[in-house]
């Protein structure tokens, strides 16, 4: 990890939304450094038979979020693209089997 080790900011919220799939319309906040995201066995359990029981994680190095694929079967999808680990911004998508989650950051208090 670079020497880079798992916080969450001090100024800022961060939350996953799910903009398509089952869980719709649902929100989760992450409110630890390192989350995992899956059918079973995860921190976000979302109810998809496309995704591994632990698909992938979302680690959180202060202003840094990286999603990180857990050798999943189906893959973890951004822009389309199978990927094994990735840097997201505020706003961006990625895509669990039917899921779609954007990711969102908003400064605390707000």
């Amino acid at each position: 990890m670079d020497g880079l080790s798992l916080n969450l900011p001090e100024n800022q919220e961060l939350y996953l939304r799910v903009i398509e799939g089952r869980e719709k319309g649902t929100v989760y906040p992450v409110t630890k450094p390192r989350i995992t995201i899956g059918r079973a066995n995860s921190d976000v359990i979302i109810n998809d038979a496309l995704s591994s029981r632990i698909h992938s994680s979302l680690e959180v190095m202060g202003s840094t979020v990286l999603l990180r694929d857990l050798e999943s079967t189906n893959g973890t999808l951004v822009n389309g693209q199978r990927i094994q680990t990735v840097t997201l911004s505020n706003g961006s998508i990625f895509k669990i089997g039917g899921h779609s989650f954007q990711l969102v950051i908003i400064p605390k208090g707000t």
